[in-house]
């Protein structure tokens, strides 16, 4: 879809996403719907600037996060494996799922 953009065009999607430095390097105007960002405004380039560095720090929590648990797992001998189907400690029982 980003191919076929072009300078003049306008993309209006409606959860925030972060599409990078790219469509404003091809004078392509974003308008985020939920939020109310629109880049071809002063303030909406700023609010998208924010949002998109807040939605790269929380994915690097998740990460992290992700990553430390499955050390602490590892660490007490447990599998990821059980894990990834729920059958480890703290998973949800006789919940249908």
């Amino acid at each position: 879809m980003l191919q076929r953009l072009r300078g003049d065009d306008v993309l209006v999607i409606t959860p925030m996403v972060t599409l990078g430095a790219d469509l404003r390097d091809r004078g392509i105007v974003l308008k985020v719907l939920e939020q109310s960002i629109d880049t071809a405004t002063a303030e909406g380039r700023a609010m998208f600037g924010i949002l998109s560095v807040l939605a790269e720090y929380q994915r690097e929590l998740i990460v992290a996060n992700t990553r430390d648990g499955l050390s602490a797992a590892r660490t007490r001998g447990e599998a990821a494996e059980q894990w990834k189907r729920g059958s480890g400690p703290g998973a949800r029982r006789g919940s249908g799922s």
